[in-house]
């Protein structure tokens, strides 16, 4: 997986919580 795949899924579940 690329680092840009993790930074956007990090993101989703901030905006999740």
């Amino acid at each position: 997986m690329k680092i840009e795949i993790m930074e956007l899924k990090s993101m989703l579940e901030q905006e999740k919580k």
